[in-house]
């Protein structure tokens, strides 16, 4: 086919290249308003290359090489060309901006069609017994009707895309599923669509994004100085479902009972002492008197006793 012989000499710089210049000008969008190459083998639904035909009926799209007098197409420098400049004599469709936009070439009267031939498009008047898109329930990228022409049926917006729904030649858009998207998350998220999935609360102590992570459930810990704060020895919440066990603030004290506790102190004898707070006894090495040593008691050998030297 000719399309196809033009994709060929295209794609391989041949000395062709400039003179179809012009007409791939217009070409090259991912939807709509490129040049495309009919199915050949209608009988064993293989496309012109070969191929396992996706969608029968559909056309097969060549996309326009980038211009090389732009930088990547969407980048910081990339100058868009007017659609004067991508449009040429095309009277409808759509091309490319070269910067990865898309320019409307112009819209049909209602009685007309915009076809694709002879690398451009065109209005041209509805014939009898003619399909539309509106006819076919198409509305984007370019099909085939019945009258071995070429349909333009314009391109889709914002999320939507073309075929996006799972339909050839439609706009649609599939959204991501909602286990995907809600997979350990919380509150609404986007579905990939323009809408949002609902992906629920949390169970207290916690809140969405209660531990500092966006649409996760967590809680902070209050800061055991603040939770603690004049509450010396006591068991306070640590805001999350836990709580601190508060040190004593003042020195040489433990706790015991819920507060604050000073332990009984040795004598300066020799012995033991019963030091409180729940300490039980300490073993105490005081001085004992004159003459006297601190030795173990021959009754109770655990417990020492001052004692006189024989």
């Amino acid at each position: 086919m000719k399309t196809a012989l033009f994709r060929r000499l295209l794609l391989s710089a041949l000395p062709l290249a400039p003179v179809l210049g012009g007409c791939a000008a217009v070409l090259g969008l991912e939807e709509t308003s490129v040049v495309y190459e009919e199915r050949t083998d209608a009988t064993t639904g293989l496309d012109g290359g070969g191929q396992p035909a996706s969608d029968a009926g559909a056309i097969d799209a060549f996309v326009e090489p980038r211009d090389a007098g732009n930088v990547t197409d969407g980048g910081p420098t990339c100058v868009p060309k007017s659609a004067a400049a991508v449009c040429g004599t095309n009277k409808c469709g759509n091309a490319p901006n070269g910067c990865g936009e898309t320019l409307s070439c112009g819209s049909c009267a209602s009685n007309e069609d915009c076809i694709f031939s002879n690398n451009n498009f065109a209005c041209k008047a509805r014939a009898p017994n003619c399909s539309s898109c509106t006819d076919l329930g198409k509305n984007c990228g370019t099909i085939p009707n019945n009258c071995g022409q070429n349909l333009d049926c314009g391109l889709c917006s914002g999320v939507n895309k073309c075929g996006g729904g799972g339909v050839a030649n439609v706009c649609g858009c599939t959204k991501t599923p909602q286990a995907t998207v809600c997979a350990g998350k919380c509150a609404a998220l986007p579905d990939g669509c323009g809408g949002t999935w609902d992906c629920g609360g949390c169970k207290l102590p916690d809140s969405c994004g209660g531990g500092g992570a966006a649409n996760i459930c967590g809680c902070t810990k209050i800061a055991q100085a603040t939770a603690c704060a004049g509450k010396p020895c006591q068991t306070v919440p640590d805001g999350c479902g836990g709580t601190f066990a508060c040190a004593p603030v003042t020195a040489g004290t433990v706790c015991f009972g819920g507060a604050e506790c000073r332990p009984n102190a040795c004598p300066v004898t020799c012995g033991f002492v019963a030091q409180g707070c729940g300490l039980g006894e300490k073993a105490c090495r005081g001085t004992c008197p004159k003459n006297y040593s601190c030795v173990a008691d021959p009754d109770i050998p655990t417990r020492n006793i001052c004692d006189t030297l024989l």
